[in-house]
């Protein structure tokens, strides 16, 4: 088990530009993000290779992925 907060966790890996908040709770790997859904009345959500499970992503943490996301599609 690793008890580390989120925000250092972004901070170790700021070093590494593969990797991006979308959420509070969710930093992922920007090399496994297949497509962004969704919209400002019901939520944004990213879809992952390697899971069927769909991250949220934060208004707060949109512009972090956004462009990035748009680009794969």
């Amino acid at each position: 088990q690793i008890r580390l907060t989120m925000s250092s966790a972004e901070e170790q890996l700021a070093g590494h530009p593969m990797f991006v908040r979308c959420h509070r709770a969710f930093i992922v790997n920007k090399s496994k993000i297949i497509r962004l859904d969704g919209n400002s009345t019901i939520g944004y959500k990213l879809q992952l290779s390697g899971t069927d499970d769909l991250i949220p992503v934060s208004r707060t943490y949109l512009e972090n992925i956004a462009d990035f996301a748009q680009n794969k599609s």
